[in-house]
């Protein structure tokens, strides 16, 4: 079945019927034309459900990276609290003081490094949310 202008686009069929007059008889839209506009719509709407699980995926690693901070976080936390279970942790305090550096230097790295990605992140999710925006 051909699109005729008169369905596909009335104003602009009564336009140039306007102009022609009565006899005048406006052609079919091309048969092409009906495929890509289906096809078209289709992968609109394809295009749509990525963009909706993109979004859902960067939505559900962001939170993980808040989590990761937040678990190293509380790992520095425990680790200042640490006592090695030293007998007596008030004379050995420069032992325990020296025994949490290797230690919170190793998680301050994980820290820093986690800090970068959010910072990565960031971009992407500008990025996502032009996505996001695109319309039609």
């Amino acid at each position: 079945m051909a699109y005729s202008w008169e369905k596909f686009d009335p104003d602009v069929a009564k336009a140039a019927m306007k102009i022609l007059g009565p006899q005048a008889k406006i052609p079919d839209v091309i048969p092409a034309i009906e495929k890509v506009w289906d096809r078209s719509h289709d992968t609109w709407t394809e295009f749509k459900a990525a963009r909706k699980r993109l979004k859902d995926a960067l939505d559900g690693f962001e939170q993980m990276e808040k989590d990761f901070q937040a678990a190293w976080q509380a790992q520095e936390d425990a680790i200042n609290k640490e006592n090695f279970g030293l007998a007596d942790p008030k004379k050995d305090k420069d032992k325990i003081a020296a025994a949490r550096k290797p230690f919170l230097k190793r998680v301050d790295e994980i820290l820093q490094d986690a800090r970068k990605e959010s910072d990565n992140m960031k971009k992407v999710d500008a990025a996502v949310n032009i996505i996001m925006d695109v319309q039609r």
